[in-house]
């Protein structure tokens, strides 16, 4: 278990070495220069020049990463073209905002997608079973922007119950979050209606049930733990993806999180958040799904088996 942990801490500093070298590569490589977001076309040449000294633009691309590298290491991700605000400073005020967003979306689509797969899986082919798998369907397939449009429009103004947009109590979390959580609900109810029909076909469901045990008291004593493993990789999954800000739902709530701030930087062509947001999303998406694979490891003993081959 030692020799694992210790593999998987080497993999996650190459792999986020990696993605600081490819960020890096591709920035520098982009058409356009950095100081015209700054201060447009209304400069002299030499005050523009002066100012691709100040920020290191005018050295070699192995340069500029060797001293990126070595701010990065004093938590230094630089200041903001557009702000001139230390990009850390910014993340760390953002992050927060959209964790409580995600942890708001997944707490829904486990609470509504589990609950629904596990309703379906004990009344397979019924009108009820048919119902909950078409709006399955449908919250998969709908576009997230249709989505938070609807439940704008519907909540927010046709009976305004919640606020349209904007950060604050808990009700500016309500239909973002439901936005998020929609589209994992449908497809966490699939997977655990799936994962749950192949369980409760097994030898020691039926033992479990001659020895007098309810369907329902079968399916959630037994039938669930075992259906864990699976269903917390889809759960964590798409925890990975809600922690590195949605942009959309953000956009349209005017939610202040990662993904906005990803989308304004991208936008004003701001090169240090740029850096910043990719390097913070990638470390998060990575830390998450080696949490995924760890957490299946130690639920599934088939997995642990092969392993300690």
């Amino acid at each position: 278990m030692l020799f694992r942990l210790g593999a998987r801490a080497a993999s996650l500093f190459f792999v986020l070495l990696s993605v600081t070298f490819l960020v890096n590569g591709l920035l520098y490589l982009v058409p356009g220069d950095p100081v015209d977001s700054l201060v447009g076309q209304s400069v002299s040449e030499e005050m523009r020049r002066e100012l691709r000294e100040e920020m290191g633009l005018d050295k070699p691309f192995l340069k500029q990463y060797l001293h990126f590298l070595e701010r990065l290491v004093h938590g230094d991700l630089g200041r903001s073209l557009i702000t001139r605000r230390p990009v850390a400073e910014s993340l760390l005020e953002r992050f927060p905002r959209t964790m409580l967003l995600a942890f708001a979306a997944v707490l829904f689509a486990v609470a509504v997608g589990v609950l629904a797969g596990m309703v379906t899986a004990l009344v397979p082919g019924t009108l009820v079973d048919r119902g909950v798998m078409v709006l399955a369907v449908l919250g998969v397939s709908l576009p997230v922007f249709v989505v938070a449009l609807g439940l704008r429009y519907c909540f927010a103004e046709r009976w305004p119950l919640f606020p349209p947009a904007g950060y604050g109590g808990a009700a500016f979390l309500i239909l973002p979050a439901l936005t998020l959580g929609s589209r994992s609900a449908a497809y966490l109810a699939r997977v655990t209606r799936t994962t749950l029909l192949e369980i409760l076909n097994e030898n020691f469901i039926r033992t479990a049930r001659a020895k007098g045990r309810s369907r329902w008291g079968a399916l959630v004593v037994h039938a669930l733990p075992n259906a864990a493993a699976p269903l917390i990789s889809v759960i964590l999954l798409d925890l990975a993806m809600y922690l590195n800000g949605s942009v959309i739902t953000e956009s349209i709530f005017a939610w202040p999180g990662l993904g906005r701030y990803a989308l304004t930087a991208i936008f004003q062509r701001d090169l240090p958040a740029i850096q910043g947001v990719v390097l913070v999303t990638a470390a998060t998406y990575i830390l998450v799904m080696n949490l995924a694979d760890l957490l299946r490891f130690w639920l599934d003993p088939r997995i642990r088996r092969e392993g300690s081959r």
